[in-house]
């Protein structure tokens, strides 16, 4: 499948005053983007920022002090509104504050941000018995839209908008993948209903709930992209390199890329594994897109 990407992109993110001392301004790629730099030189923060100006529903855990997010779109500037009506601050169960960025949001443009940090977040626990972890949710929520993904596609089939091979092609090359990938430990997929469980050396059904961690984490990663179909989209992935696998991390970026070959991919990573194959041109480093606040 070649690489190519169409339509709308985000093209520059620009944000002043950042903690009060710093002005970010990030020229991006339309295909790949690899953000590096050290621990607290503000990566992670960069991109929620811009998941936030690109969906308003997007919250976050941290309250950042800014004085102006930009983003430019297809040749178009947004940004936020004035300070004072920028914060929405709320506290949560666990008491942490979330807010969002009131922001003029572009439309049509579909935007995933991914963080695939575990942490417990959740009482009750997975159907395993043990503790439900951010990940084990995001997991749940991307199986159901699963669900709704092979719906959709059947419809298409059924109203012959699409042969069977045209409207699953794409789900048969992630199984292929995962096959693959989950090949040494004699892991495979396996349908149930509709349901994606695992297969180990063919008989033993698996929940998803028993994969590793790794595991888990490509499985979000990649369910996300398939849900794309195809159509221009911003993947924002925070160290997606956690838990992964050595050789999974150096295949990452070309996997997802051949999943949505319109899907443009903002990472934030400390591993040279992610970019070390081929994606070198890609590579931004937060020392060369930060610069000291001129009012600071």
């Amino acid at each position: 499948m070649e690489n190519s990407t169409t339509g709308k992109y985000l093209e520059r993110i620009q944000i002043e005053g950042l903690w009060g001392r710093v002005d970010v301004d990030w020229h991006l790629h339309p295909d790949v983007n690899i953000l590096v730099g050290e621990n607290g030189t503000g990566k992670s923060t960069v991109l929620q920022l811009a998941a936030s100006g690109l969906d308003g529903s997007f919250l976050m855990r941290k309250n950042f002090d800014f004085k102006l997010v930009a983003l430019t779109i297809d040749g178009r500037l947004y940004k936020s509104k004035d300070t004072s009506a920028s914060w929405n601050i709320t506290g949560n169960r666990a008491g942490h504050t979330q807010f969002r960025l009131d922001i003029q949001h572009p439309e049509v443009l579909e935007m995933d941000y991914i963080n695939t940090f575990e942490f417990i977040s959740a009482v009750e626990p997975n159907e395993n018995g043990t503790s439900k972890t951010n990940l084990d949710q995001q997991l749940d929520l991307v199986t159901r839209q699963y669900l709704a993904y092979q719906s959709k596609q059947s419809s298409k089939v059924f109203s012959k908008k699409a042969t069977f091979e045209e409207a699953f092609a794409q789900k048969s090359y992630l199984f292929e993948t995962l096959n693959r990938l989950f090949s040494s430990t004699g892991k495979t997929v396996d349908e149930q209903e509709g349901e994606l469980e695992f297969l180990i050396d063919g008989t033993e059904r698996i929940h998803r709930n028993d994969l590793s961690s790794g595991e888990k984490q490509l499985l979000v990663i990649l369910l996300t992209v398939l849900f794309q179909e195809g159509k221009p989209a911003i993947l924002l992935m925070d160290e997606p390199e956690i838990s992964l696998h050595l050789r999974w991390q150096y295949e990452l970026i070309e996997i997802i890329r051949t999943l949505n070959p319109n899907c443009q991919v903002i990472i934030a990573t400390h591993s040279p594994s992610i970019f070390n194959d081929g994606w070198r041109d890609k590579v931004f480093w937060m020392e060369n897109i930060v610069h000291k606040a001129v009012s600071a």
